[in-house]
């Protein structure tokens, strides 16, 4: 234990000397908690860190763990104006990440056909899970309309997909997966089995795909090749129960 702690305080001191570096910026906090130097967590969580965060990794993602040990930090520490703060931008950050506005408009603009300028909008999200999502619900209009997807399109999707970090999307990894399957279905796969991963509960692929079914099918026009994809998914539910119920 005393060798890991000295390991543990030699990387501290390393990433303290420059704050502001990305390493440092996604690193830090993690590994204070770890040595439980709480104080030190509310501190340097502060909003100039949490910009700077979005600034370096174009994602909420890491900003949302970060949060969350800083909740956990400032309750130990009984630090109420700070977890007060922590719970605010939280909320702001849930605020900011939905896409569903910018989603019933790239779904108005796809109805006039109008391709080139939802793509305009797709690249102004600022996060890279959000603009993979929107990119996504341009591919799916276009697919709807019974037209092959352009390529480049499609290479953005696939770009913008090996940049998020799957494993830390929770639930939404489903609701990016259900506007995948026009363009990627591979990508929609692998993005359900990755996020369900994490954490190990019994039958959470099943759960998944279950999920993955239903959400794909509330957004889809029903066509053939959409069906044939709910099949696929349907088909590699294990549970009987699931399977009936997706």
């Amino acid at each position: 234990m005393g060798t890991r702690n000295r390991s543990l305080d030699r990387i501290i001191s390393d990433l303290s000397r420059d704050r502001t570096n990305e390493r440092a910026t996604a690193s830090l906090p993690a590994y204070f908690e770890q040595t439980g130097q709480l104080k030190e967590i509310v501190a340097l969580l502060s909003p100039d860190h949490f910009n700077r965060l979005i600034e370096q990794k174009h994602s909420f993602v890491p900003v949302y763990q970060q949060i969350k040990i800083g909740i956990n930090a400032a309750r130990e520490t009984q630090s109420n104006g700070e977890l007060l703060r922590f719970v605010l931008q939280q909320c702001l950050l849930k605020e900011m990440e939905t896409t569903q506005g910018w989603r019933s408009e790239i779904e108005a603009i796809m109805a006039l056909q109008d391709s080139r300028r939802a793509i305009a909008i797709a690249q102004q999200a600022i996060t890279k899970e959000d603009r993979l999502q929107l990119f996504s619900v341009v591919a799916k209009c276009i697919a709807e309309q019974g037209k092959s997807i352009p390529e480049e399109i499609t290479n953005q999707i696939r770009m913008l997909y090996t940049q998020i970090e799957a494993e830390l999307l929770g639930e939404r990894a489903v609701d990016i997966a259900a506007d995948l399957l026009h363009s990627c279905p591979d990508l929609a796969m692998n993005l359900v089995e990755r996020a369900a991963a994490v954490g190990g509960q019994e039958n959470a692929l099943d759960l998944a795909y279950a999920r993955l079914s239903l959400t794909a099918l509330s957004r889809s026009s029903f066509s053939t090749s959409a069906d044939d994809k709910l099949e696929i998914i349907r088909n590699r539910i294990r549970d009987p129960r699931l399977r009936s119920f997706a």
